[in-house]
C-alpha cells in the first residue's frame, strides 16, 4: 500500500538558525515545497 506522504527537507543551516532563535524562520519556511510549519509548530519549535 503507498502512501503519499509530505515530508519537509531542511538545510542543516535552517535548523541551526531554528536552533539560535534567530528571526526569519517562518519567513524562509514559506520557500519550501512542502510546509514544515506544522511539524515544527508540533515539536514547539516556532
Amino acid at each position: 500500500a503507498s502512501e503519499n506522504l509530505r515530508l519537509p527537507v531542511f538545510y542543516f543551516t535552517e535548523l541551526v538558525a531554528l536552533a539560535l532563535g534567530l528571526q526569519g524562520t517562518s519567513t524562509w519556511f514559506k520557500l519550501h515545497n512542502v510546509d514544515p510549519v506544522p511539524l515544527v509548530s508540533s515539536l514547539g519549535l516556532v
